[in-house]
């Protein structure tokens, strides 16, 4: 297990400095070959949870939103403490704004992520206003939006 996990480590690194050096193709390769060892071998698991997140951010990063998006669900259905969400949430939120979806998604993903962090760090916490703020940021630009 633990051989496995940093393997799992040592791709998603790798990714990133692929990515850093601008080697697109092959920082995705890495980063898939760290998501499929994770989901062959190591199901449920915070391995698995790094790498399905680290892919979702290159897919938004390289304007795949469509698979970023569709990993991002799955991650969402295989969490089961609530404020593990909340990264889900901000990742989808960020992809339906690059991709220029209607701001209004966004909002709803935020708004989702402010009302965990409100119910698991309390109304009056720094996670629960750094929440607000972001979801504030983005209705202040939705209203402008919608003004001609």
């Amino acid at each position: 297990q633990r051989r496995l996990r940093d393997r799992v480590m040592q791709l998603i690194g790798k990714s990133s400095l692929l990515y850093h050096d601008e080697d697109h193709d092959a920082s995705l390769e890495s980063a898939r070959q760290a998501y499929e060892l994770a989901v062959s071998e190591l199901p449920g698991s915070l391995a698995l949870r790094k790498a399905s997140l680290h892919l979702a951010g290159l897919y938004h990063a390289t304007n795949q939103f469509e698979e970023s998006l569709s990993l991002l669900d799955k991650i969402e259905a295989n969490t089961t403490d609530e404020k593990d969400l909340v990264p889900v949430l901000h990742a989808r939120a960020e992809v339906f704004e690059a991709a220029e979806k209607p701001l209004s998604l966004a909002t709803a993903e935020l708004t989702r992520a402010r009302d965990i962090r409100r119910r698991v760090s309390g109304p009056m916490s720094m996670e629960a206003a750094s929440a607000a703020r972001n979801l504030a940021s983005v209705l202040v630009r939705q209203s402008q939006e919608s003004v001609p």
